[in-house]
């Protein structure tokens, strides 16, 4: 099964439905080489000199990593807004729907998804997927951004990657998406907080709407 490849005109609902059904979808230069080259320099240096710290059997012992990208790379909050992900993987179509049930899922139907600079591959966490292998001669950096259910701890700690001072100077939807906000479903919250600093998102809306009034007393007759 090939993976289905869009291009950068494609809607939101199409892209969507085919990573929902798939496993994985590519959208092909929906981010400009521009872009791509500016991140790639500002994160040079940090995988130069600290992207070593990531080698370890899981993470494979030749790739560099950098955990807290919005902080070297100020220009990936673009790639963040526009819910995209720019990476070179290697996945399993169909292979979220087998995954949960506990079967063998068949590595021989693997797609590579050969994109060029500024491509995009969406796809699912449940999705079989890894780092496909490099043959060439060159070094490759691609920047992934994962999305997790409210209810979830992130997969890095942005509260501590992102500096406080820096996550502060960023508008309400990126601080939402780092985590300072509260997760509401059908009334029952998470992450709730009375303090108040104004950078945290939805405080004011959770005192208001949800916490419990107090009745008043009644005067004797």
């Amino acid at each position: 099964m090939a993976l289905q490849n869009f291009g950068p005109k494609a809607s939101a609902a199409e892209v969507a439905a085919a990573t929902l059904q798939d496993g994985a979808a590519v959208v092909s230069d929906l981010v400009s080489t521009g872009l791509a080259e500016t991140i790639a320099g500002e994160l040079r240096d940090n995988f130069d000199k600290h992207g070593y710290r990531s080698k370890r059997e899981f993470a494979g012992f030749k790739t560099n990593r950098c955990h807290h990208v919005l902080e070297e790379a100020p220009s990936s909050i673009a790639l963040i807004e526009h819910d995209m992900v720019m990476d070179v993987t290697d996945v399993v179509p169909g292979s979220h729907r087998h995954i949960t049930m506990g079967e063998q899922v068949d590595l021989s139907r693997c797609e590579q998804a050969v994109m060029s600079k500024g491509s995009v591959l969406f796809y699912l966490g449940s999705t079989m997927h890894g780092a496909g292998a490099n043959s060439s001669d060159e070094a490759r950096m691609g920047v992934i951004t994962v999305y997790s259910l409210g209810w979830l701890r992130q997969e890095a700690n942005q509260y501590l990657n992102i500096p406080f001072e820096l996550a502060r100077t960023y508008d309400k939807r990126m601080r939402c998406l780092l985590g300072y906000t509260t997760h509401d479903i059908k009334g029952d919250r998470l992450g709730k907080y009375y303090g108040s600093d104004t950078s945290f998102i939805d405080k004011d809306s959770y005192a208001r709407n949800y916490r419990p009034c107090r009745p008043e007393p009644k005067g004797e007759e």
